[in-house]
């Protein structure tokens, strides 16, 4: 089906575009890519008032992996945009700051454990880190984080279906 708005894809590959004339590329929509992903995946198109579509696993939850880091991320900045932190702040190991922690240079490893690094030496992938930072909005704002992040970041992009857990 053809939804009114429906992005359009172009790039490589035989499931992305079909050739046409004078080498030139020809659209496909966007519900076929998404009706013939090889992967579980869960993907609804709305309108404002409405579901258009359901593609994939709809009803299953996919762990959000690196996915909940950016909503964690995101309710940390408006803590800090609020006044509750501040990004130069000491926050985790010795030298490090909020700043630090939000941009994995803080030296903490991926998950819990001593420093592996000094800060700002060295970039680490650290849920460690998110969850420090986590730690930090719940102390100084007074509300649990899984609640901050609803109502700061998931609720005013009316994603309130959407549960990001884990990694803070």
């Amino acid at each position: 089906p053809n939804f009114p708005g429906e992005l359009v894809a172009y790039g490589a590959g035989p499931r992305r575009v079909a050739a046409g004339r004078h080498g030139r590329l020809a659209p496909v929509r966007a519900s076929d890519i998404l009706a013939e992903l090889p992967f579980d995946h869960a993907v609804v198109l709305t309108t404002a008032d409405e579901v258009v579509a359901r593609f994939g696993s709809t009803d299953e939850i996919f762990a959000g992996a690196s996915v909940t880091k950016i909503g964690s991320s995101m309710a940390v900045i408006v803590a800090i945009e609020r006044g509750y932190l501040d990004l130069d702040e000491p926050a985790g190991p010795p030298g490090s700051t909020v700043r630090h922690l939000l941009a994995h240079a803080s030296g903490v490893p991926f998950d819990a454990g001593p420093p592996i690094a000094k800060p700002g030496h060295r970039r680490i992938y650290s849920n460690y880190g998110i969850e420090i930072l986590a730690d930090m909005v719940e102390e100084a704002t007074g509300v649990d984080f899984p609640t901050w992040k609803e109502a700061t970041v998931l609720s005013p992009l009316h994603l309130s279906t959407v549960m990001l857990k884990g990694s803070a």
